[in-house]
């Protein structure tokens, strides 16, 4: 079964570019829909779909993975299940170089999970509060049509949910893997705060135009 998502489309003409939006866990697809309208992208497609798993403790509540963390059971479903919504938009006309995927906390491990590994060139990914799963297998599984990807990486160093050291180890290793990395740190939890929704717009609108006019 695909992954059901929320959508909001430009309210004029054909989109420019598509932003895949991943919640946390014991959210929904619906979490991160307002940062959609914070952002002002208003010829941009935004898609938020819900995680593959229930949570226990919530009616509404999805995740991308169970815990503990460090086993990863359901990462490789969800990675599937993120390509094959990614080659889905793609089929409805919008290239792979004009689509990010940006995750918050499970969202982030997800985005750069699935995305390092899309078998098509990317506009760019975004990991927010995150780290970066099973970093030695990297360099075997990536995709080469990735190679030098833009990654925006940020992470509060008060979170005491998901430790800033993992979006650091996470950002290094990108790094090292040859992928431009943008990192920022922030002095709040596990959040996402106006500053932060600064660096993301212009992040988004930056990668964008990279992808839609190349030098």
């Amino acid at each position: 079964m695909s992954l059901e998502f929320f959508e909001i489309n430009p309210q004029k003409g054909k989109p420019l570019g598509c932003v895949i939006g991943l919640h946390g866990l014991g959210a929904n697809g619906k979490d991160l829909m307002p940062l959609a309208e914070q952002l002002n992208l208003p010829q941009t497609k935004f898609i938020f779909p819900n995680g593959p798993f229930p949570v226990e403790y919530s009616y509404e509540g999805r995740a991308w993975y169970q815990l503990p963390r460090e086993n990863g059971r359901g990462i490789p479903v969800s990675r599937k299940k993120l390509i094959e919504l990614v080659q889905q938009i793609e089929s409805s006309g919008i290239p792979a170089r004009e689509i990010m995927i940006a995750g918050f906390s499970q969202g982030a491990v997800m985005s750069l999970d699935a995305g390092l590994r899309y078998p098509n060139k990317l506009c760019g990914l975004m990991a927010l509060s995150g780290y970066l799963h099973a970093p030695e297998r990297l360099s075997e599984e990536k995709s080469s049509e990735n190679k030098g990807l833009p990654v925006l990486v940020c992470h509060g160093v008060e979170d005491d949910v998901l430790p800033v050291q993992g979006s650091r180890e996470a950002a290094l290793v990108l790094e090292k893997e040859g992928y431009s990395v943008a990192y920022h740190e922030f002095p709040i939890g596990h959040q996402i705060v106006p500053e932060e929704l600064r660096i993301i717009r212009q992040f988004i609108l930056t990668s964008l135009h990279r992808s839609l006019f190349p030098s």
